[in-house]
């Protein structure tokens, strides 16, 4: 049956112009709503106009797996993040005429998650590998289909990867805080400790002695990685009165996000008493006062090439060796941060 848009939106209980924006791989649409639309095409077997029945010919399906181990990173605080790699991997899986098939699990048995997976009809396989740890990845290694894991990269396992640049983008945060005069400057980890946090806070301490700044432990804070968690951890921090310094590195936008609620209610300035950077330049960062300065990674792009790594996989995996890609980043600067050369 030749199912189109009106049909699929109706299954959904939406728009077709939301079926539109899903399928085209745009932004404006929740995760939920997106991830079920792409199952309801890919139950379908949707095929644009013009194309050829992928399915037909063995390769049509490529699945999206969500692994939410803890929820401390993969939470409500991550919408935005989430839908930007599904915007990524819909565009790509429509370049390529694939159906992208998501799953969701909420749990830390991955060996139980790979055990219950239908992978009879697919062909490829994209796995959210922020909350997952090192050891996880042995479980993925009899299962027999190209796999591309995103946000997330490890040296020694023959899988692909994709991840940003992380000790580049924190160089560019220890730079522009020394270009604004700095020279006390901590930082603020989530936990648990994901391998991009621990990059993150290792690429601070080598961007500090590059620049010759000294590295105080009394400067490094650690507080749960959600919004309210790290609003909650940090304001107890506060509460018995350490010395803090002139700028703060935060690991991320929603940590960052909850620290600056508790400086403000706990008396501070941002940025006139403290100045702050984070990572990620979600949506609501730059709504905040003041507006947060943070880096911006394409996780579109990074799901775009997940499906180009795929492709290549696919087909031809005798010829075709893993790969390990870095994407680069931009710092977007706005008004969280002194600029301390100014005040001489």
């Amino acid at each position: 049956m030749n199912v189109g848009l009106k049909e699929i939106a109706g299954q959904a209980n939406v728009s077709v112009a939301t079926v539109s924006l899903v399928l085209n791989g745009k932004p404006g649409v929740s995760i939920e709503t997106r991830e079920r639309v792409l199952q309801i095409a890919a139950d379908v077997n949707y095929n644009p106009r013009g194309k050829k029945n992928t399915r037909e010919k063995g390769i049509a399906t490529i699945k999206f797996l969500k692994i939410v181990k803890h929820g401390h990173i993969l939470n409500e605080d991550h919408r935005v993040f989430i839908a930007d790699y599904m915007d990524g991997l819909s565009k790509g899986a429509k370049h390529f005429g694939y159906n992208l098939l998501v799953s969701s699990f909420q749990s830390a048995d991955i060996p139980g998650i790979l055990g219950s997976i239908d992978l009879s009809p697919v062909t490829g396989m994209a796995v959210l590998g922020t909350e997952l740890e090192e050891d996880d990845f042995t479980c993925f290694s009899e299962i027999k289909i190209p796999i591309v894991f995103i946000d997330v990269l490890h040296d020694f396992y023959p899988f692909n990867f994709i991840d940003m640049d992380n000790p580049e983008a924190v160089f560019k945060i220890v730079s522009h805080f020394h270009h604004m005069g700095h020279r006390s400057i901590g930082f603020v980890g989530g936990t648990p400790v994901t391998r991009n946090f621990s990059l993150r806070e290792r690429g601070f301490i080598d961007a500090l002695k590059y620049y010759q700044i000294p590295v105080n432990r009394d400067w490094f804070f650690y507080v749960d990685s959600t919004f309210d968690g790290a609003y909650t951890d940090f304001k107890k921090i506060l509460g018995k009165g350490p010395e803090l310094p002139g700028a703060l590195f935060i690991a991320n936008d929603i940590i960052a996000l909850g620290c600056m609620r508790a400086l403000k209610e706990s008396g501070y300035s941002i940025p006139d008493d403290i100045s702050v950077i984070a990572f990620d330049d979600l949506p609501a960062s730059a709504m905040t006062d003041p507006p947060l300065t943070s880096i911006r990674v394409s996780k579109k792009q990074i799901g775009e090439m997940a499906i180009q790594i795929l492709h290549r996989h696919i087909g031809n995996e005798e010829n075709t060796h893993s790969a390990k890609v870095i994407i680069s980043s931009e710092l977007v600067t706005r008004h969280s941060v002194l600029n301390l050369n100014l005040e001489e």
